[in-house]
């Protein structure tokens, strides 16, 4: 028996205008099946799912990171995603890192 399940949903329109929480640059995203989560599509961080109070703690101040500290944690979401695909991108795990 196959599933039809859709992991990866239809893309949806993100908050912030379509762009990437972490790096501001262009990006899609789709809501993760029943997750407070997204998907995000990022030229520069790849493709990795962030929990709903990520993306507002990170995306809502993503303004008050330096560029250096934005291609910092980029890069570690590429590194974290490469190890675990199913990693998602918590508040806990940020602060674990950077605070």
């Amino acid at each position: 028996m196959t599933s039809s399940y859709n992991v990866f949903p239809n893309p949806v329109k993100i908050p912030h205008n379509d762009e990437c929480p972490v790096c501001s640059r262009s990006a899609e995203g789709s809501v993760l099946p029943r997750k407070d989560a997204f998907w995000i599509t990022c030229e520069s961080c790849g493709r990795f799912a962030i929990s709903g109070s990520a993306y507002a703690t990170v995306g809502g101040r993503r303004h008050l990171f330096s560029p250096a500290l934005r291609a910092k944690l980029s890069a570690d979401i590429r590194e974290q995603t490469s190890r675990e695909p199913n990693f998602i991108f918590c508040t806990g795990w940020f602060k674990a890192r950077y605070q």
